[in-house]
């Protein structure tokens, strides 16, 4: 593990611990028919996603370099064509 992902674990996992509960929580108090309902469950459902930060992504840069398409870069988000 790196100091890095040490740091987020650390740090930034017990928010995001408590993020992902309240949710959880809310969503047992809402009708059916709410209309909050369903961004709840949108976020829930790519929680792993939003949450992926917490692990070292160093360690999957070459799953990250292969899913480049050949002639392509990333400019600050965006990915582009050469």
């Amino acid at each position: 593990m790196t100091l890095r992902t040490g740091l987020r674990q650390e740090q930034s996992k017990p928010l995001l611990d408590d993020m992902h509960a309240w949710p959880l929580r809310e969503r047992e108090t809402l009708s059916r028919s709410s209309e909050v309902l369903k961004p709840i469950n949108h976020m829930l459902r790519r929680w792993e996603g939003f949450a992926r930060f917490l692990h070292d992504i160093a360690q999957n840069k070459g799953l990250l370099t292969r899913a480049i398409p050949d002639g392509a870069s990333i400019v600050g988000t965006e990915l582009r064509s050469r």
